[in-house]
């Protein structure tokens, strides 16, 4: 069971200021300060963690420098590791009254004094020796803060360093790095606490990265990210991650306590100076439900969000390809557990790296060794294989799936079932097994279609996925019965009764053939749970019908056929036909039939003798009258009317003499 947490805080006062009591120190000058101490840099602190000193059994922090400028002294790297008194480890922690206090990402100038034991450097005053630098619109300002938080002194960092290198110059003999420094350049993700990371890892869950979609102007999308997760995925760890829903962006810091990784773009929610190059963020929301994994003692990650930024700086990196997937895969690390790294190749290491801009980086053997120290790796020596050969079975609403082990990879421990409505897709269930045996069975499962895949686990991490097979819970519908078709001129209207058994039907799909069997004419879903359906204007034809059910599992068998006529009527003759003669000109009349389908057009025709049209045959359009000349002679006069179906029969017959 846990230890009590346990506290020793250490006061140092001096003989010679008891005033000074409730200070660690004399306060000291800058010239003062300056002249004690054997190196003063400017730079970034890159990690910070705590680790025991064997030499005297004590608690030490230990802060690694990227130095960017030199004040004093000669320093042949530009990393160093600063060694400060106290710190914490599991549910032990050793304070130091006026001690300094770092944090990664800080920008510092360090007046730093050299320890006499062993040579290592730490803060020359306490938290007098650490200064903290900052942008203003007017210059870059250091400042140094009392133990208690409180702002002692802020001096431009120009006018500061002109003060250091004006100071005596001391010799002493230094080490940049503590030999009992051992552990790997990776760090933790920063917490006041115990670190954090996915318990989820521990019982085979997987955690799901929602995403906003990605904004155009990007040096990529949805494919970029994938890619950073699968490169997490290959790294040998036990959490499983998996690309989750498109959502709206999540504001860095918005509690949601979903349980999932959200990724946004563009700062959405204005959190980050839209002038500066900060390329990203990331955060994480942790409780204290304590699990150790790998010797260390972590809380529970409960979400995890990450933010890249639009400003001008920022996207001159993301628009590039391989420095966007870089920033995601990055940012992605954060959200499981890492925090920055001091190897400069790494993809933690808190700057865009140098070649992303010909291609997106892998992830270097310190950012593996980081990730598997969040997610231990287990003894199999590789992930297992994909497992072969998945089947199904189903009766009603049970589904038996059965398959067998990988014959590749590492030992299996148990597997994880995923279940999806569309291939590839596990947005409808993963499972995961508490044994290594091949088959399960789940009853109860709601009628629908699956598309389904099983992957081997251990402790080292998830395997490929088997192939992937569809399987179906619950029945298909019985076929529709008794249909039947009525028709009236182009309409048609059918009617059937529903299935008798399956699942409850959400709609019915009607085929149309020119032939039995066939659907080459026509394929009409209703939308519609109710029977029967009506179609009009329909084109004249001779049709071959059937309805099939559908439901949530699939599509029913055929109804019965029925065999559908829609004829096409021609118009009715024109009547009353007659004539009048004005000098040469005769005009011919007629009226338009009565009933049947309405006439298009007239054609007009004329013959040597009754019942021919052997002289002349005409289209006058939809007229009903006519003005025409003609030679002397004896002439029979019909007329007929036409529509898309064809020609009616002739109407009453005259005969006109031309003299």
């Amino acid at each position: 069971m846990p230890r009590a947490l346990l506290f020793i805080l250490l006061g140092v006062v001096t003989l010679s200021s008891p005033r000074l009591a409730a200070e660690t120190a004399p306060l000291l000058s800058i010239q003062q300060l300056s002249d004690a101490s054997t190196l003063v840099v400017k730079g970034r602190v890159l990690d910070v963690s705590s680790q025991w000193d064997p030499a005297i059994n004590a608690l030490y922090t230990y802060a690694s420098i990227d130095v960017s400028e030199t004040w004093k002294g000669a320093l042949q790297e530009p990393r160093i590791v600063v060694k400060l008194l106290g710190g914490r480890l599991d549910d032990l922690e050793l304070r130091v009254a006026g001690q300094a206090r770092l944090d990664p990402d800080d920008e510092v100038v360090l007046w730093l004094e050299v320890r006499p034991r062993d040579g290592t450097l730490y803060p020359a005053g306490l938290w007098q020796g650490v200064w903290k630098v900052s942008d203003t619109p007017l210059a870059a300002l250091a400042a140094r803060r009392r133990a208690d938080g409180l702002m002692h002194e802020a001096i431009a960092v120009d006018a500061l360093r002109a003060m250091v290198e004006s100071s005596t110059p001391t010799d002493t003999a230094f080490v940049t790095v503590p030999v009992e420094f051992h552990k790997g350049a990776y760090t933790f993700f920063p917490s006041d606490g115990p670190p954090g990371r996915w318990h989820e890892a521990d019982f085979g869950t997987v955690v799901s990265v929602d995403y906003e979609p990605p904004p155009g102007g990007l040096g990529g999308g949805v494919a970029e990210l994938d890619a950073a997760i699968a490169l997490w995925n290959g790294s040998g760890m036990s959490l499983r991650l998996q690309r989750g829903s498109s959502r709206s962006a999540r504001c860095i810091g918005a509690f949601e306590g979903d349980g999932r990784i959200s990724v946004a773009f563009n700062d959405p929610c204005g959190e980050v100076s839209d002038s500066g190059t900060v390329v990203g963020l990331a955060g994480l929301y942790m409780t204290p439900i304590l699990r150790e994994a790998g010797g260390t003692t972590f809380q529970k990650i409960i979400q995890g969000t990450a933010v890249l930024n639009n400003s001008a700086g920022a996207f001159t990196v993301l628009s590039q390809r391989g420095c966007f997937q870089d920033a995601l895969t990055h940012n992605v690390g954060h959200t499981i557990g890492l925090g920055h790294s001091s190897q400069s190749n790494a993809i933690m290491w808190p700057d865009p790296l140098p070649g992303c801009g010909s291609g997106p980086s892998g992830l270097s053997s310190d950012d593996i060794n980081g990730i598997r120290a969040v997610y231990p790796a287990g003894g199999s020596g590789a992930v297992p294989g994909p497992p072969l050969g998945l089947t199904s079975t189903t009766n009603g609403t049970t589904v038996t799936l059965a398959w067998a082990a990988p014959a590749t990879g590492g030992a299996v421990t148990n597997y994880v079932i995923e279940a999806g409505s569309a291939p590839g897709l596990t947005n409808l269930a993963s499972f995961t097994t508490s044994d290594a045996l091949t088959s399960m069975v789940f009853p109860g499962v709601p009628p629908g279609v699956y598309y389904l895949r099983v992957r081997g686990r251990n402790t080292l991490g998830t395997g490929g996925p088997s192939n992937e097979i569809v399987a179906t819970s619950g029945a298909l519908p019985s076929p529709p019965t008794g249909l039947a078709a009525t028709v009236a001129g182009s309409t048609v209207t059918l009617g059937w009764s529903a299935p008798t058994s399956g699942e409850p039907v959400t709609t019915y799909i009607l085929e149309a053939g020119s032939a039995p069997s066939l659907s080459n004419l026509a394929t009409l879903v209703t939308n519609s749970a109710v029977p029967g359906m009506v179609v009009s204007t329909v084109p004249p034809g001779v049709y071959f019908v059937r309805v099939r059910a559908r439901n949530v599992v699939g599509t029913s068998a055929p109804s019965n056929e029925v065999q559908v006529n829609v004829a096409c009527p021609v118009p009715s003759p024109p009547t009353n036909l007659a004539f009048t003669k004005t000098g040469g000109q005769v005009t011919f009349t007629w009226q338009a039939p009565t009933s049947g389908p309405p006439p298009v057009g007239y054609l007009i025709s004329a013959g040597t003798s009754q019942g021919l049209d052997n002289i002349v045959v005409v289209d006058v359009g939809p007229v009903t009258s006519i003005t025409a000349t003609g030679p002397p002679g004896t002439y029979f006069i019909r007329v007929k009317s036409r529509s898309a179906c064809g020609l009616s029969g002739s109407s009453n017959e005259v005969m006109l003499v031309l003299p």
